[in-house]
């Protein structure tokens, strides 16, 4: 996992949701969407949860013990 990633999910952990202008203001040093990229790849492999579309679209971390239908 790279270090931007590393840096999402460190965040993510402190956090019951999130979405994109969330994380944009945690590294404003990247792109939007490189950070869809890696938010995109980080919910692929399982460790974040995306809920919603486009504008209402939200992120979670994953958690083992959450109850679908969030």
């Amino acid at each position: 996992m790279d270090i931007e990633s590393r840096h999402i999910m460190e965040r993510a952990k402190h956090r019951e949701r999130f979405n994109i202008r969330d994380v944009c203001g945690w590294m404003p040093y990247l792109s939007e969407q490189t950070l869809r990229s890696r938010l995109d790849l980080l919910v692929d492999n399982g460790l974040l949860e995306k809920h919603g579309a486009t504008r209402n679209l939200y992120l979670l971390s994953w958690n083992p013990t959450r109850t679908s239908g969030v």
